[in-house]
């Protein structure tokens, strides 16, 4: 992400990092000959993390439209005592469910 995005005439501030959001729909639209495809996201609220649990409290007001080559994976919301945990299995599969597919 390009934290000096918003201001004009300033050389681009590249950063990455990981953000959770929950996305509403997919729009494919053509474009100078060219296919994009956007995805309609609400983000999370700040992240915390106690014992390997990653959570957060509410989803933010705003959405946005974002290019879907930035998603990098899947994960699931699960509600437990007011609070939203993320599962991420990020690293689950693993070579042996590879070859089956």
């Amino acid at each position: 992400m390009d934290t000096h995005a918003k201001r004009k005439n300033i050389l681009p501030n590249m950063k990455q990092f990981e953000e959770y959001g929950f996305i509403d729909y997919f729009l494919l639209f053509e474009c100078n000959g060219m296919h994009h495809l956007l995805a309609y996201v609400q983000w999370t609220t700040k992240i915390e993390e106690k014992a390997g649990v990653k959570s957060f409290r509410s989803m933010k007001t705003g959405k946005e439209f974002i290019n879907v080559q930035i998603i990098d994976r899947s994960v699931g919301f699960l509600k437990i005592n007011g609070r939203n945990c993320i599962i991420d299995r990020e690293d689950a599969v693993n070579d042996e469910f590879q070859s089956l597919h």
